[in-house]
């Protein structure tokens, strides 16, 4: 019995390049568009006090997908089982919150530097464990994961456990201001990241670093 998944796939194999990229840019054209939905609120589905668009999907939801997708690479395309992927995202993530309250550059500035921070961390982890397959390999990511959690969780010098606070919001870009009173910014500046990594993962699939992976 075919599912709807698979008529799905079905359908899509029966359009053409053409038909394909309407629908992709019609879709992503409707999703952008979420923020001017006015009174919109994900409550009447998900039965729940704070499901608006602002919570559901800038946080956590447009933010785990773009973890996903890294996380597909290196799980789903290379087969290595990575269970402290979220470590990276935590050493991104607290380069980019330090560098924000104690320099003047403004987050564009720090963007690149976390995103180099958490590829470094990478390479040290992966130099001597890269060498270990399968649950050997499980093991020590989590073990990484969980060393970088405890770390920061009992270093008082980067907030301890209730983290570091007064992060700035970015500078506008193109008009659009970023407010924690009007998630609007953020929603769009997600979702353009989103299908940023999602084309260059297209593009890296079909080239040498595809065949690799």
């Amino acid at each position: 019995m075919i599912n709807l998944r698979d008529k799905g796939a079905n359908l899509w194999e029966s359009w053409g390049r053409t038909k394909r990229s309407t629908f992709v840019i019609v879709l992503i054209a409707l999703v952008g568009m979420l923020p001017f939905a006015g009174n919109f609120s994900f409550t009447s589905i998900l039965n729940t006090p704070i499901s608006s668009y602002q919570a559901v999907l800038v946080y956590p939801v447009g933010m785990y997908v773009l973890m996903a997708l890294g996380l597909n690479i290196v799980v789903g395309k290379s087969g290595l089982l990575d269970l402290g992927y979220v470590a990276f995202f935590a050493i991104g993530a607290y380069t980019a919150a330090i560098l924000g309250t104690h320099t003047h550059l403004n987050t564009w500035e720090i963007l690149p530097i976390g995103m180099a921070a958490a590829m470094f961390a990478g390479v040290l982890l992966g130099l001597p464990t890269l060498r270990l397959r399968g649950d050997y390999l499980a093991i020590v990511t989590l073990g990484f994961g969980e060393i970088v959690r405890i770390v920061a969780l009992n270093s008082p010098s980067i907030g301890g456990p209730t983290g570091i606070p007064a992060v700035p919001n970015p500078p506008s870009i193109l008009g659009i201001k970023f407010s924690l009173d009007n998630m609007q910014g953020f929603f769009w500046i997600v979702l353009v990241l989103i299908l940023l990594v999602i084309w260059m993962v297209r593009r890296f699939t079909v080239r040498r670093p595809g065949r690799a992976w």
